[in-house]
This record gives structure tokens, sequence and C-alpha cells, in this order.
């Protein structure tokens, strides 16, 4: 593989990865807000 082409790629697995640990953020949040409100 050529710099640019990794370059590329690690640039789209970071985007995609932040991407995912956002979504997971905010389901933990939303499930932590949940049990919250349960108690």
């Amino acid at each position: 593989m050529s710099e640019n082409t990794k370059g590329k790629y690690v640039e789209l697995v970071s985007k995609y990865l932040s991407k995912k640990n956002y979504e997971n953020l905010r389901v933990l949040r939303q499930s932590f807000l949940q049990k919250k409100i349960k108690k």
C-alpha cells in the first residue's frame, strides 16, 4: 500500500471508530439515566 492510501485508510478507520464510540457513549448514558429514573 502506498503511503497516501494508508493515510486515507487510517483516517477512515479513526472516523468510523470515533463515530462508534460516540454512539456507544450515547447508549451508555441513556441506560444510565434510565437506571437512575427507575431507582
